[in-house]
């Protein structure tokens, strides 16, 4: 019985091995990205209200109201020599649906980001599940991030075999870097305080709308990329409420711009600063 029984337990070993070594090199390929995503910032973790202080001053009246909020202090009645923590990455586990083909299916994924925006960036790893055109199952592995000032995309089904790869273009880097932008309201002070020495960030600017008291616009350079996000604030509790822009998005083989929105929701106090915990776009 047991030598009949071995051939079918390689087989299964084999196929298991087939299965399993893509994702290992899958792992390892995030594993990576996530430690160069880590490597380049060796800033300060504190900040002191003077220095948030002057950098709020410079900031259009609807941005400063948001930066009270999420605080959930007023500024100035912060001592000026007091340390405000700033962290340098900020590292999240999801679950939610993701369109695709028409369709919204369930996926899992863990998301690693710079906090600073002088090494903007984040990895994105998901697990997601098809059904195939026979009604199968199939686990896929997406990988969305922005490292080092270049967007990559790419996702894979069991075996390693390859469904889609993009790589550092600038429609892609784009993309990739306004998503950075509307997610940093989960570490807010990213967008306000992001360089060394009490220095003035010229890379990252807000300018006030000219029609709405509660909307902004950020206005980012990074590496290259220049990018632009409107957001819109509550005009009770000052937090973000949505964001648009128009993002470039791949049809076929040709990219448009089409208009992206995302919506915050079910804010709560993490980290010493009120942020949404529930997001759409």
């Amino acid at each position: 019985m047991i030598p009949l029984l071995l051939p079918q337990l390689l087989v299964v070993a084999a196929a298991t091995f087939a299965w399993l070594f893509p994702y290992h090199g899958w792992s390892k390929e995030t594993h990576d990205l996530m430690q160069t995503l880590n490597d380049k910032d060796t800033d300060h973790t504190h900040i002191t209200a003077v220095q948030l202080k002057e950098a709020v001053a410079k900031l259009p009246n609807v941005v400063q109201k948001w930066i009270n909020a999420v605080l959930n202090h007023d500024l100035s009645e912060y001592d000026d020599s007091k340390e405000i923590p700033f962290a340098r990455c900020l590292r999240i586990s999801q679950k939610g649906k993701f369109l695709l083909n028409g369709k919204f299916i369930d996926f899992t994924a863990d998301q690693e980001f710079s906090t600073r925006s002088q090494h903007a960036g984040f990895v994105w790893d998901a697990n997601m599940i098809m059904m195939d055109c026979i009604g199968l199952k199939l686990p896929i592995h997406v990988r969305d991030a922005y490292v080092c000032g270049m967007g990559m995309l790419k996702a894979q089904m069991p075996f390693g075999l390859p469904i889609m790869r993009m790589d550092d273009s600038p429609e892609l880097n784009e993309g990739e870097l306004l998503r950075w932008c509307a997610e940093a309201v989960m570490f807010p002070l990213a967008l306000v305080w992001m360089t060394k020495n009490g220095e003035e960030n010229s890379t990252l600017k807000w300018h006030a709308s000219d029609v709405d008291e509660n909307a902004a616009t950020l206005e980012f350079n990074h590496n290259g990329t220049n990018v632009r996000l409107n957001f819109n604030f509550d005009s009770q509790t000052h937090l973000v409420t949505s964001m648009h822009c128009m993002r470039p998005r791949m049809v076929g083989t040709m990219t448009e711009r089409a208009r992206w929105e995302g919506y915050c929701y079910d804010y709560e106090r993490r980290g010493g600063m009120i942020v949404p915990t529930r997001m759409e776009c």
